[in-house]
C-alpha cells in the first residue's frame, strides 16, 4: 500500500461536498464525501472512492462509537452483506462493496483503485 505523501482537500459550497485527493508514490485517489438532502427522517453519507491515476491499494477501517465515543454498538451482519450498528435507540448501516471484515473492536477492509 502506497503511503499517502500529499494530500489536498476542496470544499464545494453548493450542494456540500468535501474533496480529498490522495497523492502516493503508486498513483492518485480521488475521495468525495457528502449528504445528501434527507429523505424521509433517515440522514445519508455517501463516500466515493476513484482512482484518477495509477494503482493504489485502500484500507477502509469503520469503528462506530456511539454518545461521544463511550458506547460501543452491537454489530450485525445483514442478508445484503451490510454491516448494521445498534445502541439503545441509535443505529448505523454502513453499505458498502468492499467485504468488510471484523478485527477487534472494528472492521476493516481493503481494496484496489486505479484510474
Amino acid at each position: 500500500m502506497g503511503a499517502p505523501s500529499d494530500s489536498e482537500q476542496l470544499f464545494r459550497l453548493i450542494p456540500s461536498i468535501l474533496e480529498t485527493e490522495f497523492k502516493t508514490s503508486h498513483g492518485i485517489v480521488s475521495l468525495t464525501d457528502f449528504m445528501p438532502f434527507r429523505s424521509e427522517g433517515s440522514c445519508h453519507l455517501v463516500r466515493i472512492v476513484r482512482g484518477c491515476h495509477g494503482k493504489v491499494r485502500m484500507r477502509s477501517e469503520y469503528a462506530i462509537r456511539f454518545d461521544y465515543g463511550s458506547i460501543i454498538p452491537w454489530m450485525t451482519r445483514q442478508a445484503d452483506n451490510s454491516l448494521r450498528a445498534v445502541a439503545g435507540p441509535d443505529m448505523v448501516i454502513l453499505r458498502t462493496d468492499v467485504v468488510m471484515n471484523p478485527d477487534g473492536r472494528m472492521h476493516r477492509g481493503e481494496f484496489v483503485v486505479q484510474g
